[in-house]
């Protein structure tokens, strides 16, 4: 990732944010110490070459996560690629599932909260945070969503694993549903399709498929790795086309993800 380029858009993403200057030493950084910085980012991924057209091109998707002001310096300019997907909360086997077994390519993606032109809000990504979120895009889930929110809060991705028989990540995988050997992906319209009532455990695949709560997810507003360390906060917002986005307010970096030994 070319560190330059990612410190040179967002010093002018947030001039234009707040009409401020940006500190850039030696040490590549920027300065939002009074807080008035609003610049976000996600990082996403592609099949081919070509730079991403939405924030996340999973059909049907209505949210996504993005990191806040703060992860710009505490990470972004900070590690290497792949350390930056584990501190925002991607674990080692989705990393390695995109990367050696996709092929995908990785873009960080740079915007002020208002080149979103009213289109929606960011909001924490705390289980506080998740029901206004389901109730507004995934409007038909939501009692669901409320009825096992308390077992969710508690209870492990793993400890569903068991219930449900098989890992999530596979359903994750089978998102075409063309692989009859793996379990259905659990997009909106398939658990809306599922009997009533529904288990705790279709509830949290929901969650895990459609708005990428994976197994890292704790709900408090903050990323985590595997080893239990907490990263950086991070937020729910609209999944938006970036021809929607006002286009003086973006930026999209290519980003090369190189797995560990």
């Amino acid at each position: 990732m070319d560190f330059d380029a990612v410190v040179q858009q967002a010093r002018r993403l947030h001039s234009i944010c707040d009409g401020r200057q940006l500190v850039h030493s030696s040490t590549a950084t920027y300065d939002d110490s009074d807080g008035t910085d609003e610049v976000y980012g996600r990082i996403c991924n592609t099949e081919g070459s070509s730079p991403p057209m939405i924030l996340s091109d999973t059909p049907g998707r209505q949210t996504v996560f993005v990191f806040g002001p703060d992860s710009i310096n505490s990470i972004i300019l900070r590690k290497d690629t792949f350390e930056c997907l584990q501190s925002l909360g991607f674990d080692h086997e989705y990393i390695y599932h995109e990367v050696v077994e996709k092929k995908s390519k990785y873009w960080l993606i740079l915007f002020t909260k208002s080149a979103l032109r009213h289109l929606g809000d960011i909001v924490p990504a705390t289980w506080n945070g998740l029901l206004p979120t389901v109730r507004t895009c995934y409007p038909d889930a939501y009692e669901d969503i409320l009825f096992h929110l308390d077992e969710m809060q508690y209870k492990c991705v793993g400890d569903f694993e068991k219930e449900a028989g098989f890992k999530f990540l596979d359903a994750k995988r089978n998102i075409s549903g063309s692989d009859l050997s793996l379990p259905p992906f659990h997009n909106y319209l398939h658990f809306l399709s599922l009997p009533h009532p529904k288990k705790s455990w279709q509830a949290r695949l929901f969650l895990y498929c459609e708005l990428r709560l994976l197994s890292l997810f704790k709900g408090d507003g903050f990323t985590y790795k595997e080893n239990g360390d907490r990263g950086t906060k991070e937020y729910f917002c609209p999944n938006l086309t970036l021809s929607a986005l006002d286009q003086t307010q973006l930026a999209v970096l290519p980003m090369s993800v190189t797995m560990p030994e």
